[in-house]
This record gives C-alpha cells, structure tokens and sequence, in this order.
C-alpha cells in the first residue's frame, strides 16, 4: 500500500493526465478504428461511452456490427426504431438486411377463448385482465395496419436509406412466432407481445406492404429475403401475387427474375436449408439439401420442386453459370441429371463438404463415375471440391480442397483424381444401403 509520502502533488496528476491524453490523441484514427473492428458489439458499446473521440472513431465499427442485418415487425414502436436507424447518418448506411415479421395475433372476434388460447406461452385459463391486455394488444396493432401506418413508416425509412446513398438494402419477411426459436427477435417484440404468442400468418400481408412502400418510396428492391417454415413458404407462393410475379414470365411461364437476387432460408428442425440465387438469375448457391434416392430407386426426397414449387421450375428453366452445392447430401443419378440439365450455361461448380450415398454399388465405382461426368458430360471453366465424401471411405481431394480453372486444367485435374481414386481405394468394400442411409444426415 502507498504511503501519503508517495502521493504525487495534483500539478504531477495533471501533468501526467496530459501525457497519457496526448499519447492517445497521437495515435492515427485509422489504427484505433482497426482496434474497434476487431470488437464484440458489447465492447464497442463502453468504447463509445469513454469520450466524444472516441465515440466518432467507433461508431463506424459499431454500426457493421450491430445494425448491418435487423428485423422488425408491424407495430408504431418497432418501426419508429427502424425510422431511427436509417435517419442516422452513422449507421443508416450500415444496414444491409432488413426482414419483417409475418405473424401477427390472431383476430379476437376468432373466437374470444380459442385466440387467447392460441396465443398464450402457457395453456392456463386467463382471468379477465390478461383477456383485456390481449384484446387491447390486438386492436392497437390491427388499427394501426388497417391505417397503412406501417407503410407510411416504411416509405419514410426507405427514402432515409436513398438519402444516404444506401440503395442495396435487401428487404424480406421473417417468421417470428414464440413457437420458433431463433437467434434474435424483431425489435419491439416483447414490447408488442409480452406473454402472448402471434400465430395468425400474414406473410402475404408483409410482402405486399414491402413491395408497396418500395412504389412509394421509389425505393428499387433489388433482393428479397425469406426466412419462414416450409408450410409458410407455401402459402406465399400459393398467394402472393409479389412472388408470382418474380417467378413468372407471362409470355414464357416460369422463369428467374434478371433484376432481383432471391435468398430463401426454410426451417427444418434447429437449422435452415438455404438457397441463393443471384446474378441476374445465372447464380445458384444451395445450403444443407439433399439430392438422394432410397434403396429401391424412388425418390424419398424431392426437395427441388417440392420444398420450392414455382421457384425450382423457374430455376430449371433458367440457364445457370455459376452453382455452389455445401453440406448437402446427394445420389448420382440425381445430382447429375439436375446438373446435365444446365449443362449447356454452367461455366463453375463448387461442390463442398458433399456426401454422396452408395445404393449396391461400391464407393469408388460411384466417385469414379461422377468425376468421369464431371469431366466428359459438363464443360466446366472453373471445378472446386472440398470435403467430398463418397460412401463410408473416400474423401476427395484427400486434403484441403482443389481448384481448377480454365477447361484444360479441369479436365487435367479430374483425370489426376480418377487415377488417384482408383489406386488409393481399389479394394474398398460396397457400403451396405442401410449403412449409407444410417451415415446420411439428409435434410
């Protein structure tokens, strides 16, 4: 412990004060501007909260982190905060996702028992006041959307964002019922819900008041993002006049749309399958699908046309340059009679931490087969594999990944792990159905 002897005098405090202030001061904006974007979002919170200075050099960092991707839902507070988001001139620029919640509280007049009920977190009997608190809660945000509210507010903070020059915003729709669970809510969620669980689905209603404030606002949507149930996703394409229009060509039926990137995340269990498709309609990235058949030959899982209806139509009517397949699982015949059909347009295949099953034959017959298709059916400019799995033994490549551009080294490429998975696997055993299907982890 220091005595009162070790005490320095108040001018030594200050002097050194000044010192450690002109040390900081010193320092280029850029390099503590580096320190900040390596940050949590918490510590860049008390960052700005220590001065002025440092409150302007961290914003910045702050704001791609904490506000790059946002989600809200249809009530006054809610989207009074994204109103004061993109007004910001820090972080308004910063958004780059914006979603907004398709469930709402189911009407009252549903039946006063059956809608409270339905909403409730707990089944248990509501004495009078929670059935008050419900029935106020559902008007105020059925009167404030029969009042166009949400997409006056909406045209405003899309104006906001063309103020700022921010034109690339990607705009969507999220599931947001209690029922799910899911990384984040929408902001002002417990505010507009509080015990009770919105289970009336009104995506449709979502997309039209997005695509109507786009009009409005002059705002070009330029990508539209879906995060919803398979169920929901449905109902959209089923109903949704937005989507139809997206997917549809009027003199030629189903077809990509040139002008907008799509992105579809569908929940299965805890994750999402997630699609992409971008480019002008010549991109398509898939995430956590599957391309398999059962044992006997049929199709147990037809997740093209029967998880996306019209989207999957449109994209097989499309030709695609470019297609990454990641953490999917796949059967030849099926991978390669999806991609024989754009055989014609695709130039690049990236096909990444990919298992493909083995029905009665054995696992190097079947990796033998799909890189001699890949080499002799496809006419490929760029071929990237990583973690492909064939049966229950191979891994190709055996290390790390392989890329090869340009069509003479793809063909020179596949030839080289053609001959390298005949020697290395040549006395491999078949893998049985069963232990393939055991070692699938389908979705």
């Amino acid at each position: 412990m220091a005595s009162m002897n070790d005490v320095p005098s108040d001018g030594t405090l200050l002097e050194t004060t000044k010192v450690e202030q002109s040390r900081l001061f010193k320092v280029p904006n850029e390099i503590i501007g580096l320190i900040a974007s390596v940050c949590d979002p918490d510590d860049l919170k008390n960052l700005r909260l220590t001065s002025k200075f440092m409150c302007n050099i961290a914003s910045p960092a702050f704001g791609r982190k904490a506000f790059s991707r946002r989600r809200f839902i249809f009530t006054r507070k809610s989207m009074q905060g994204l109103l004061n988001i993109t007004a910001h001139p820090v972080f308004g620029p910063c958004l780059r996702v914006i979603t907004f919640g398709t469930c709402c509280l189911r009407d009252y007049d549903y039946g006063e028992d059956e809608a409270i009920d339905s909403s409730l977190q707990y089944n248990i009997h509501m004495d009078d006041v929670s059935q008050a608190s419900f029935q106020i809660k559902e008007l105020e945000h059925k009167a404030f959307v029969q009042k166009g509210g949400h997409i006056e507010m909406l045209t405003l903070a899309l104006k906001n964002l063309q103020a700022c020059s921010n034109h690339g915003v990607i705009l969507g729709a999220h599931d947001d019922s209690l029922r799910y669970v899911v990384k984040r809510r929408a902001y002002g969620f417990d505010d507009a819900y509080g015990k009770f669980i919105p289970t009336k689905f009104n995506g449709v209603e979502t997309l039209d008041a997005i695509f109507a404030a786009s009009g409005h606002s002059q705002y070009p949507i330029q990508a539209i993002k879906l995060f919803v149930s398979q169920k929901h996703l449905f109902a959209l394409l089923e109903n949704s006049e937005d989507l139809l229009q997206i997917f549809h060509d009027e003199t030629d039926g189903p077809a990509l749309n040139p002008d907008m990137d799509f992105h579809i995340g569908i929940r299965i269990d805890t994750t999402y399958a997630k699609m992409r498709i971008l480019s002008a309609g010549t991109r398509l990235e898939l995430s956590c699908h599957s391309f398999e058949v059962s044992a006997d030959g049929k199709p147990y899982l037809r997740y093209c046309e029967y998880n996306y209806g019209l989207i999957w139509r449109a994209i097989e009517q499309s030709p695609l340059q470019d297609i990454l397949i990641e953490k999917s699982d796949v059967e030849y015949g099926s991978l390669t009679e999806f991609l024989e059909g754009q055989a014609e347009s695709l130039d690049n295949l990236v096909l990444r931490n990919v298992h493909m099953v083995c029905f009665n034959s054995s696992p190097t017959e079947q990796a033998v087969r799909l890189l001699r298709f890949l080499k002799d059916d496809l006419w490929l400019e760029s071929l990237a594999l990583e973690g492909l799995t064939v049966g229950q033994g191979i891994v190709l490549p055996e290390f790390g990944k392989v890329v090869f551009e340009g069509r003479e080294d793809v063909i020179k490429g596949l030839e080289e792990l053609i001959v390298e998975v005949e020697v290395m696997y040549e006395d491999e055993p078949e893998s049985s159905d069963e232990d393939d299907l055991m070692s699938s982890g389908s979705i």
